[in-house]
């Protein structure tokens, strides 16, 4: 009856917090435009088969680099491709791109920091020397190192990009680990021989996890923007996919005849980037305050 009714008192507190941090977010009008903004973008790629009145891989040649028009709204590439449905679908590619390198750099880096930050010891000492060795290369450098070993494609950038976002996820999670693992629940738990996993797991991580959402947040956009450049530089995901970073590679020949090819696909980019970071500065000041001041 106790265990249950502390777990229910437990419920409780976290929905209410739940709550307060929405309520927070939502007087942030910054915050809630950049949300909106996003769910906008990310709707329409979702959509994009309902929406994309072509399809994306469809060609035409006898109506290549059209200008806008009522046909194609926002015209045609070199191969009469009706670039609005490329655009929608492209969305689908750069969005998960991010989405899922940031899932995946979050998964391994917790993984790390939650053993290196709960055992100490050796164990610590030995984690960070690695991720000291990992973060001693260039970003840049490290993620065009394993493009060029990996290949291009879809997958491989994904897994490029994650592979470079492990140690910072993995020092942010040990830093908040090395800080809770002395508090007095965290005793109680060692008194009633309560397994480590469970305490790393359950009640170690979800009380440290909040600065890793925002900064996952925010570095969905970087990432996309990572992975835009990587294709601008003939690795990463290349044509005929529809990423946007392909699009802008691919049309950087045509950039003085037909200007519109690299900016709509560089606009949606801009934007996505924008209202990420917009709304990662709400989310972090809504969950701790104490630092919008």
């Amino acid at each position: 009856m106790l265990n249950s009714e502390k777990e229910q008192q437990g419920r409780g507190k976290k929905q209410s917090q739940l709550r307060e941090v929405l309520k927070r977010l939502m007087k942030n009008k910054t915050a809630a435009v950049g949300m909106v903004i996003f769910l906008i973008i990310a709707l329409a790629s979702v959509l994009a088969p309902v929406l994309a009145p072509y399809d994306y891989a469809q060609m035409n040649l006898d109506e290549t680099f059209q200008t806008p028009s009522r046909e194609h709204l926002l015209g045609t590439d070199e191969y009469g491709r009706d670039y609005l449905s490329r655009i929608l679908y492209g969305g689908r590619f750069s969005l998960g791109l991010g989405l899922c390198a940031q899932l995946f750099s979050l998964f391994f880096g917790v993984i790390l920091g939650c053993f290196a930050g709960y055992y100490g010891g050796k164990t610590d000492n030995l984690i960070m020397r690695i991720c000291d060795v990992w973060q001693s290369i260039p970003g840049i450098l490290f993620t065009i190192i394993l493009c060029a070993a990996l290949g291009t494609g879809w997958i491989n950038t994904v897994i490029a990009m994650g592979l470079g976002g492990i140690p910072g996820n993995c020092r942010m999670i040990r830093a908040q680990l090395l800080s809770l693992r002395e508090r007095e629940f965290i005793e109680a738990e060692h008194a009633i021989n309560c397994p480590s996993g469970k305490i790393m797991f359950r009640h170690l991580l979800p009380n440290a996890i909040s600065p890793l959402i925002v900064s996952s947040t925010m570095g969905i956009g970087n990432t996309i923007n990572g992975a835009a450049g990587l294709a601008y530089l003939g690795l990463g995901v290349q044509p005929p996919t529809p990423e946007w970073g392909a699009l802008i590679s691919a049309a950087r020949a045509q950039i003085r005849y037909y200007p519109y090819l690299i900016l709509y696909p560089g606009l949606m980019l801009a934007i996505t980037i924008l209202s990420l970071n917009m709304f990662g500065d709400g989310l972090r000041d809504a969950m701790d305050p104490k630092l919008k001041n």
